[in-house]
């Protein structure tokens, strides 16, 4: 029985994001708790800590993108175009072409969650920036934690890492920049 609903439920997700959930069936066919294990996990991945749907989905795809995943980029564009939130920002925070300084806060959430991926050494200074405009729960919600392991360390980095850049001179990274990516096939 669980192993039907989980199968109903897993094409329902593929016929909504035309996305290959086969991974997934597999699991369910050989452990279907398991299997619902990671549904309710993800379940709770999509929180989205009471931020607006474009700033939580603008540090997914910063997230997202930097995991250099494109089934999942491709993914998670669709679901935010789904969500509301406008093609033009989701191409924008995908391109990297959004303003820090934007009113809604897009530009602000993506720089964040750039800075947390790439260890930038302006995390402590975005970071207090969001903490600053969403409280506590920007620091949760802009890189969409609980799913993969990039968007786990925007979560666990961005709130218990001691302050960072100590003993990093100015413009010093210690990872390699986010590389450019194409707009996938929902942005085209």
């Amino acid at each position: 029985m669980l192993r039907y609903i989980l199968r109903r439920a897993l094409a329902a997700f593929e016929t909504r994001y035309a996305y290959n959930v086969d991974h997934l069936r597999a699991i369910a066919d050989v452990d279907a708790p398991g299997a619902l294990r990671i549904q309710i996990a993800q379940a709770l991945a999509a929180r989205r800590f009471g931020l607006p749907v474009e700033v939580y989905f603008a540090g997914l795809l910063v997230a997202v993108r930097a995991a250099d995943c494109g089934a999942c980029l491709d993914l998670v564009m669709k679901m935010a175009c789904r969500a509301g939130v406008p093609r033009e920002t989701v191409r924008a925070v995908v391109l990297e072409e959004v303003r820090e300084d934007d009113p809604i806060g897009v530009g602000l959430a993506a720089a964040f969650a750039r800075a947390v991926v790439t260890w930038d050494y302006r995390l402590d200074e975005l970071g207090d920036a969001v903490q600053r405009r969403w409280g506590v729960r920007g620091r949760a919600g802009p890189g969409g934690p609980g799913g993969g392991d990039r968007r786990r360390r925007v979560l666990s980095v961005a709130q218990t890492r001691p302050r960072h850049g100590a003993g990093l001179r100015a413009g010093e990274r210690t990872r390699a920049p986010l590389r450019r990516a194409a707009p996938g096939p929902a942005l085209r």
